[in-house]
C-alpha cells in the first residue's frame, strides 16, 4: 500500500514556520499514529513547507520508504534558510527517491500537476490512501483531496482544532462519501 499526503502550510498550522510548537507537536504525534497503524510499503510527500515536510521527516524516522514528489527544482529557493537546511537534509536522506514532477521553474500549475501524480501514485497500487491534515478551506490541500476523491482514493481526514491544538482522525468510508 502506497500512502500519499497533502496538508496546510504554516500559515494554517498556527503559524509555527519552523515547524515546532504545540500544533505542529500534535500534527506529527498522529501523523506517527497513522503511519504505524496503515505500515505503507512507501509514503508519498509534496515536500511543501508544513504538513508535507512533517509528513516527510516522521516517515524517514519510523523507517519507511519516501518518495519526494517536488512540483518543480527550485521550489524551496525563497523559503527561509533553515527550512531550505530541513529540505535538503531530508531530499539527501537515503531512504527518500526524489522525482520531480514537471520540468522547468515555478509554475502555478505544477502544484496541481504534483498533486494529481501523488494521488495516482498512490492509487498505482492496491489499498492506496491520501492523508490529509486539512481544515476545510480552499487551497491545494482542498483541490488533492478533490481529486482523490473523483477517483475514489480513500481519505484518512486529520482535522485539526487549533484552539485545543489537537487533531482528530476521520476513517475513510467506503468509497469515502464523507462530502
Amino acid at each position: 500500500m502506497i500512502l500519499a499526503g497533502t496538508g496546510h502550510r504554516p500559515d494554517k498550522l498556527g503559524c509555527e514556520f519552523d515547524m515546532r510548537g504545540p500544533v505542529s507537536d500534535a500534527l506529527r504525534a498522529v501523523t506517527r499514529t497513522v503511519l504505524l497503524r496503515e505500515d505503507p510499503e512507501e509514503v508519498v510527500s509534496g515536500m511543501a513547507l508544513g504538513f508535507d515536510m512533517i509528513l516527510a521527516e516522521e516517515a524517514i524516522e519510523l523507517g519507511f520508504l519516501v518518495t519526494a514528489a517536488i512540483p518543480f527544482e527550485g521550489q524551496e529557493s525563497t523559503w527561509p534558510w533553515e527550512s531550505q537546511r530541513r529540505y535538503r537534509k531530508i531530499l539527501d536522506h537515503d531512504a527518500v527517491t526524489l522525482v520531480v514532477c514537471a520540468p522547468g521553474g515555478h509554475s502555478n500549475h505544477k502544484f496541481d500537476h504534483r498533486n494529481r501524480f501523488m494521488v495516482g501514485r498512490a492509487m498505482s497500487k492496491p489499498g492506496a490512501r491520501l492523508l490529509a491534515a486539512w481544515d476545510g478551506s480552499s487551497g491545494g490541500t482542498r483541490n488533492t483531496v478533490m481529486y482523490a476523491r473523483e477517483v475514489d482514493c480513500p481519505i484518512i481526514h486529520l482535522r485539526p482544532d487549533l484552539a485545543r491544538t489537537t487533531w482528530t482522525i476521520v476513517e475513510p468510508k467506503e468509497r469515502d462519501h464523507e462530502r
